[in-house]
């Protein structure tokens, strides 16, 4: 798995998110069921999501989670960082303690892009 469980679970959210009319809340149980993730879980990445300014959230009978932006202006970067943070994807693909432009291992040049 590339990304943390958070993150897929985000990302898949998102992506069921990115399905509904703009400014539609969705219920993270309907979320959860359809895209089978656990409930309490989802909900808590929702709200952290949501602090971090990707998702809007609102409270009541009609209420639950939206994107606060149209989906073609999230970045599947912004996701994973919101939730994990990059640091982890900065490191060398080879494993290297030191991987630079100037000691770069193997896969250096074609990875230093993603």
């Amino acid at each position: 798995m590339i990304y943390s469980r958070s993150s897929e679970y985000a990302i898949r959210a998102f992506m069921h998110l990115a399905q509904v009319p703009n400014g539609k809340y969705v219920m993270v149980k309907q979320i959860a069921e359809q895209e089978n993730i656990p409930a309490h879980f989802l909900a808590k990445i929702l709200q952290q999501l949501a602090r971090k300014g990707l998702l809007k959230s609102s409270k009541g009978p009609t209420g639950g989670f939206c994107l606060r932006t149209l989906p073609s202006e999230i970045a599947l970067v912004q996701i994973v960082e919101a939730l994990d943070g990059l640091l982890e994807y900065q490191k060398c693909v080879s494993g290297l303690t030191e991987c630079t432009d100037d000691a770069p291992c193997g896969m250096h040049d074609s990875w230093k892009t993603l």
